[in-house]
């Protein structure tokens, strides 16, 4: 049977390995040879399904100037994400794509799945092996050139975006040709995503880039073996609120929920025991565990995050709404999406501003929000049985 190399190499916490484990059992089940390669060893041996699966390390670019407290460049498009994420000159791309090469051809791949890993596709197509990108909308970047803004809020200018596609375009061709491949050279950023299947898993309203003409994969997420929500004991309306420890918000947010000495449980994965320790014996539960949403949804209405894909996707098809504080490009996208639908709530961009007792009250009054993500839910009730991913690599296979 084929042999399916899972990828992922950019990205924070463990939403992407999440998803490529259920690659994993879904395509084992149907009898592929799996492998997984990804930035993050530790994260994978926490894994149940990747227990029998070969793990193999990625390639990983090491940002000097994020470890010494430089600023961030200013994100445009996805040539942005990857100028700031080793495509900043011939230097840093080579050894990345070297290693992805390597790996790929060692490991005799039939074909790659990649979620969030670019440089697993480019490697791909220099060695002519057929691939995927699949993941949320902001993994799968629309095939336009220039590469379509990540900040549509702003006043960004066409020669401003076209200006990070050239300057990414030249290190990618000079990094190819570096490494013997002078036959090639790409006349446009998107060339180098051309020859891939994009498959979004999600739903067209979710997409970061707004909804398309293109196929969107679905399917239900099951939070059954997840712990029971336990809240403390406190008068008035539960809060849930999902955030994680790098947030800004999330000392401004758990100060401000105290004050309110409502029941909040608070599940921060990564928290620290000091933390932990501040805030025991409060109106505030912390845990580093996630718990079912689905009994969660059923005591509570109150749901605070940092608009994360996967967990928005999941309240959505319960036909929940979010209160958004969001801290990373792909979740400003996505908050401000949802908000434009009128499917969800955001907060201010800094958390000097933040008022959560007036955001949670604007949540309860706003009954049109309530109403259009119950329609959204009631339109994909039955979405676990559209597109399966085995399905699509036996496509991209045969193709």
């Amino acid at each position: 049977m084929a042999s399916v190399i899972l990828c992922s190499e950019l990205g924070k916490g463990s939403g992407h390995l999440a998803k490529l484990a259920d690659y994993a059992v879904e395509l084992e089940a149907q009898g592929y040879s799996v492998k997984l390669v990804t930035h993050d060893l530790h994260a994978a041996h926490q894994v149940s399904e990747f227990v029998d699966v070969a793990v193999f390390q990625a390639p990983i670019f090491r940002d000097m100037k994020a470890e010494f407290g430089m600023p961030d460049p200013n994100y445009l498009s996805f040539a942005s994400i990857l100028r700031k994420n080793g495509y900043r000159d011939v230097h840093t791309l080579a050894p990345l794509l070297r290693g992805w090469l390597h790996l790929q051809a060692t490991l005799n791949a039939d074909i790659v799945v990649a979620d969030h890993a670019p440089t697993a596709i480019l490697a791909a197509k220099l060695l002519k092996i057929p691939s995927i990108m699949t993941g949320s909308g902001f993994c799968v970047p629309p095939l336009v050139s220039p590469m379509q803004s990540i900040v549509p809020w702003k006043d960004t200018s066409a020669s401003e975006v076209a200006l990070e596609d050239d300057t990414l375009l030249h290190v990618i061709n000079d990094t190819v040709s570096e490494l013997g491949f002078s036959d090639l050279r790409f006349a446009q950023v998107k060339d180098v995503f051309s020859d891939s299947a994009q498959w979004i898993f999600s739903i067209p309203e979710m997409d970061h880039y707004g909804a398309r003409d293109q196929p969107y994969v679905v399917r239900w997420t099951n939070s059954s073996p997840r712990r029971v929500p336990e809240w403390p004991r406190a008068r008035g309306d539960k809060i849930l609120l999902f955030m994680h420890a790098n947030s800004i918000y999330l000392n401004s947010v758990l100060e401000q929920l105290q004050l309110l000495q409502q029941p909040v449980l608070a599940i921060v994965p990564e928290i620290s025991n000091g933390l932990m320790e501040r805030y025991h014996g409060t109106t505030i539960t912390l845990q580093r565990e996630s718990v079912n949403l689905k009994l969660a949804t059923d005591e509570c209405n109150i749901f605070i995050n940092n608009a994360d894909h996967d967990l928005t996707y999941e309240l959505l098809t319960y036909g929940v709404p979010s209160i958004f504080l969001p801290n990373e490009p792909d979740q400003v996208m996505l908050a401000y999406q949802l908000v434009q639908q009128g499917l969800s709530f955001v907060g201010p961009a800094t958390p000097d501003q933040l008022d959560i007792a007036e955001l949670i009250q604007r949540s309860r009054d706003q009954d049109q929000v309530w109403m259009n993500c119950s329609h959204l839910q009631m339109k994909y009730e039955n979405h676990e049985s559209l597109h399966r991913l085995h399905d699509l690599v036996k496509a991209e296979l045969l193709a």
